[in-house]
């Protein structure tokens, strides 16, 4: 144990938690002594996701490849079918195909769910070789994430 960390260390804490709701990732602890005068800059609150699919299968290739690449490891990742996720604790659904948004406005239809559409390249449908199929992935991948970054604020 130390008393002092400094920057780019790591530690832990012990915490007595009753709730693990009631934290919040990005949590910071204060001295109440010497609280902080303000947040950190940028700072802004996690939003939970859930990644779901209509079909779903053991996932794609070429979609760990060019997610490795920005640094997401997808090796552990599960597809869930869409409909074990009904419980209708979300907040907005982003369907990316027609077929998506149709489901996913039939089910949330008495929920109190925004469903939104994007659209982007389906990489699936691309023939060619390997590196014409990853470049066809990378650019869904860049699609979504600019439409992500502009959908919630991100990187402005």
């Amino acid at each position: 144990p130390q008393k002092r960390l400094g920057p780019g260390e790591v530690g832990y804490l012990a915490a007595a938690i009753k709730e693990v709701s009631h934290t919040r990732v990005g949590d910071t602890i204060l001295d109440a002594g010497r609280p902080a005068e303000e947040l950190l800059p940028g700072y802004q609150e996690a939003r939970p996701m859930v990644f779901a699919g209509l079909y779903p299968t053991d996932i794609d290739g070429f979609v760990v490849s060019v997610l490795s690449e920005v640094g997401i490891d997808m090796h552990r990742h599960e597809a869930r079918p869409f409909d074990t996720l009904m419980d209708g604790g979300y907040d907005l659904i982003i369907a990316l195909s027609t077929q998506a948004e149709g489901e996913a406005a039939d089910a949330m239809r008495a929920q109190a769910t925004e469903v939104e559409s994007w659209e982007v390249l389906d990489p699936s449908l691309v023939d060619g070789t390997r590196e014409m199929k990853l470049d066809a992935y990378r650019e869904t991948r860049d699609q979504i994430r600019a439409k992500i970054a502009d959908r919630f604020g991100l990187g402005r």
